[in-house]
């Protein structure tokens, strides 16, 4: 199918009813694997369809067997491994790659699971990634063991897929909330700079600054959930361009009201 001079791939599936959407999941899955040149987009509408959470996972694991099965359970589910075979390793792979979460075994060579979440968790750069912690017993000594060690959570072995999915996707969803709330506020920021240098190019007669600023603002609002300033960007640069100068003092300060409007709500507002 053709979409904007843009060639987008069309995925047609005949299930029996009675199959449902179970049937459904694992034909989509399938195509996780696909090597063709739309890949990337299939593979990220189909995490959409199913909700899966995209992201990078860092697994630190010495037995080949709990690799082996550890990353055919994420993977199929459609997210990115790495797997590394010590805790000094991990050290270094989250210099090389930011990770969304770890999973993290406590006993293995040269440096163990412990000393390795300790040093993440003292580290600025890292302290913010969830480490999930794996142990080989369910006692209540090692949970806290764990916990004080910096883990943010704690799973016993065996592993089994609903309980590693289960306690990934808690984690995986705090922490991807916590990155949105992160863009939104540094896009606040953003629309107060760019409304300033908005107004000073108005005011200076410097109108190609202004036309640019409004056509990144038409953009950039629909990349982070600002549906409301992509729109009055839009419109701005529209009518700036058939001249209509008061229709554009008219947008520009609705354009400033609600800028304001986001930066005084206490939670910086939830996205228009």
């Amino acid at each position: 199918m053709n979409k904007g001079g843009k060639e987008i791939p069309v995925i047609v599936f005949i299930i029996p009813k009675q199959k449902g959407m179970s049937s459904l999941k694992k034909r989509l899955l399938r195509l996780i694997k696909y090597k063709g040149r739309e890949r990337e987009y299939i593979i990220k509408w189909i995490k959409k369809f199913l909700g899966i959470p995209e992201g990078s996972i860092l697994v630190a694991e010495d037995d080949p067997a709990s690799q082996r099965l550890i990353r055919n359970i994420l993977e199929n589910e459609g997210l990115n491994v790495d797997i590394v075979e010590n805790g000094e390793a991990a050290l270094m792979a989250v210099k090389e790659r930011v990770y969304d979460i770890i999973v993290m075994d406590m006993r293995m060579p040269k440096l163990d699971g412990y000393e390795a979440t300790k040093r993440l968790k003292e580290d600025p750069k890292t302290k913010h990634i969830p480490v999930i912690a794996l142990t080989a017993h369910a006692l209540k000594e090692d949970k806290e063991r764990c916990l004080k060690a910096g883990a943010d959570d704690y799973l016993a072995k065996p592993v089994t897929k609903s309980k590693l999915l289960r306690i990934l996707k808690k984690h995986m969803e705090t922490h991807l909330a916590a990155e949105e709330e992160e863009d939104r506020i540094y896009y606040i920021n953003y629309l107060k700079e760019t409304v300033h240098a908005m107004d000073v190019a108005l005011r200076t007669g410097d109108f190609n600054t202004f036309l640019r600023l409004a056509h990144n603002l038409k953009g950039s609002g629909q990349s982070y959930g600002f549906t409301e300033i992509s729109f009055l960007g839009k419109m701005l640069e529209e009518e700036f361009k058939e001249g209509k100068k008061e229709i554009v003092k008219f947008l520009f300060k609705k354009l400033c009201q609600k800028v304001k409007e986001y930066e005084t709500n206490q939670d910086y507002g939830h996205r228009r």
